[in-house]
């Protein structure tokens, strides 16, 4: 995210993630979302093909109430992304994000694109690339 682009912040665990606001299409109830689902985890919604997927299950957390789904678009398609919260709207901060360490980062979490401080909160959220959620979602979900 680039210097005041507002980005949405959602929880999944006790963990914070900042998605582009722009990429975002919907916000769901997860329960909407997921009574469309197929065994091969693809909904339609209203006429587009959904790839849904769990950020906690991307992320080998153990599962746990998704409240929301988010409609995520991106060149490539779109996902529902299955989170426990919608937290709230942020502006990236003129220092930009922090460099995800290379030792904590594997193929299925390569969308972790760096961590980024909260403007006036005392935490920080990691910086999820769309388009590389889409093909992690697509090779492991």
């Amino acid at each position: 995210m680039g210097k005041g682009e507002i980005g949405l912040c959602v929880a999944s665990g006790e963990l914070l993630f900042l998605l582009p606001a722009k990429r975002l299409l919907y916000i769901l109830s997860s329960d909407a979302l997921q009574a469309a689902v197929d065994e091969e985890n693809r909904a339609v919604w209203e006429g587009q093909a959904v790839r849904v997927v769990s950020l906690r299950a991307l992320l080998g957390l153990p599962p746990g109430k998704e409240r929301h789904a988010l409609l995520l678009k991106e060149a490539g398609g779109a996902v529902g992304l299955l989170v426990d919260e919608v937290l709230d709207a942020f502006a990236a901060l003129p220092g930009g994000a922090m460099a995800m360490p290379p030792s904590v980062l594997w193929e299925a979490n390569s969308f972790l694109q760096g961590v980024l401080p909260l403007q006036g909160q005392d935490r920080l959220a990691y910086l999820v690339d769309v388009a590389r959620l889409l093909t992690a979602a697509e090779g492991g979900q």
